[in-house]
């Protein structure tokens, strides 16, 4: 689980990073990672649009597009290769086969977010609770509050995160 922990606070400063960079900076970003050019064109296009939304964006990829990005900010995908030659060998296989852990864990983590706001949570302790004006739930807000716990705040939400988003009921 230290991994998870590890690859989650990594995922959430790679993304915060993307939000408050220029749109230009993330098209030069998404070209190097994304291939064919295609793709690559329609989510710079899909990028611009969300105005700096990660959530936004990120939630309506592919799980092999999100693995993507996942691993170019340094985070190894466990099973990646071979849940990229099923999807290609059988396209229905990505819809009904589950993601590999990383990704279906960083999903959940994001779809959290972005549903949930912070504070006033029955499900979790939260420290350090931001001004009642950042409690709705998203991205950036839910990225900011966790980069600005200290590490041992950012371990017990995160793993409480954990617990609650991979349990048997939410996947």
């Amino acid at each position: 689980m230290e991994s998870y922990i590890n690859n989650a606070v990594l995922f959430i400063h790679e993304y915060r990073n993307m939000e408050n960079s220029d749109i230009e900076t993330n098209e030069r970003f998404i070209k190097r990672v994304i291939s064919p050019d295609w793709i690559a064109d329609h989510l710079c296009d899909s990028w611009a649009g969300k105005n700096n939304d990660f959530g936004d964006f990120y939630l309506n990829l592919d799980h092999t597009i999100q693995a993507d990005f996942v691993e170019a900010w340094g985070i190894q995908v466990e099973g990646l290769k071979e849940y990229k030659d099923k999807q290609a060998a059988d396209p229905m296989f990505s819809l009904f086969a589950p993601a590999p852990m990383t990704i279906t864990w960083l999903h959940g983590l994001v779809k959290y977010f972005y549903n949930n706001g912070i504070g006033g949570r029955k499900d979790l302790i939260l420290s350090n609770l931001p001004a009642q004006d950042k409690r709705y739930g998203n991205s950036a807000n839910w990225g900011s509050y966790i980069l600005s716990l200290s590490s041992e705040g950012r371990e017990l939400v995160l793993r409480q995160l954990y617990s609650h988003i991979t349990s048997k009921s939410r996947i």
